[in-house]
C-alpha cells in the first residue's frame, strides 16, 4: 500500500518511512541534473549528484499488453537518481553521469492505483538504498525505518553499469531499432569500502571524506553483502 506517496508539503523534504511489509510516505525530491551518460560497462566510484521525484503520468499511447504490476494507461511513479563518476574501471568515463529510476511502487489491479512494493519486492531498491548509505542490514531486520533520499545527495558509492540494449518496437512487436542503454543491473550499488568492490579504482579525496565521516558516525555506514 501507499498512503500519500507524493503528498503536498515542504518541497525540500525527501523523507519517507520504509517498511518491508508496510507503508511508505515520501515527499518532494530535488531537481534532477542533465549530462552525458556513461557509455562503457564497468564499475565506478560515484557521487550522488541529484535525486528527483517523478509522479505517475498518463501514457501517450495505452499499453497493448501490460505486464503484471503495470498500469495500462500510466507510467509509474519513481525516484530518479543521478550519479556522477569520480573514478572507476575506465578513466574516460570520469565526470559522466549514470541515470537510474528507482521504482518503489507497482500497479495494483484491485484498487486501480499504485502501491508500495513490499517484502522481497523491496530487495533491489533496498540494496540501492544500502549502497548509498541510507539504510543498514540492521534497519532491514528491524522491519520499520526512516529513509530520507535527500540525504543521499553528495554521498559516494560504487555503481555497476551494464549495457542492456533498448528495443524500439512497432504495434505488432516487431523490433524497429536497437539502441545501447547503460543501466544499473540488479540493484548493484555498494558502499565505497564494501569488500565486494575493493578492487575498483576510487577517488582518493572522496574516499578520505567517506572514511572520516564513517569514523565520526561510529561506523554507522558499516558494510553488508546482501539485504535478504
Amino acid at each position: 500500500m501507499v498512503n500519500n506517496a507524493f503528498h503536498d508539503g515542504d518541497n525540500d523534504d525527501l523523507s519517507m518511512t520504509m517498511e518491508t511489509n508496510g507503508e511508505v510516505a515520501v515527499a518532494d525530491l530535488t531537481p534532477s541534473a542533465g549530462g552525458k551518460s556513461v557509455n562503457r560497462e564497468g564499475k565506478y566510484h560515484c557521487m550522488v549528484l541529484s535525486v528527483k521525484k517523478e509522479k505517475e503520468s498518463l501514457l501517450d499511447t495505452p499499453r497493448q499488453n501490460p505486464k503484471v504490476g503495470q498500469s495500462p494507461t500510466h507510467s509509474p511513479p519513481s525516484v530518479k537518481i543521478v550519479f556522477q563518476v569520480l573514478a572507476g574501471d575506465y578513466e574516460d568515463q570520469k565526470d559522466l553521469h549514470i541515470y537510474h529510476d528507482l521504482y518503489l511502487w507497482k500497479w495494483d489491479e484491485e484498487t486501480g492505483s499504485y502501491r508500495l512494493r513490499s517484502g522481497k519486492e523491496l530487495k533491489m531498491p533496498l540494496q540501492i538504498c544500502r549502497g548509498m548509505g541510507l539504510c543498514s542490514q540492521q534497519d532491514v531486520e528491524n522491519g520499520v525505518f526512516q529513509v530520507n533520499f535527500k540525504n543521499a545527495i553528495h554521498k559516494t558509492c560504487v555503481v555497476e553499469v551494464r549495457n542492456e540494449p533498448y528495443e524500439k518496437k512497432d504495434a505488432s512487436g516487431k523490433v524497429l531499432e536497437t539502441k545501447p542503454s547503460f543501466r544499473i543491473p540488479f540493484g548493484n550499488v555498494w558502499l565505497p569500502d564494501d569488500e565486494a568492490v575493493a578492487d575498483v579504482m576510487k577517488d582518493a579525496e572522496a574516499m578520505a571524506i567517506y572514511m572520516g565521516s564513517k569514523v565520526h558516525s561510529g561506523g554507522a555506514t558499516g558494510t553488508v553483502q546482501t539485504l535478504f
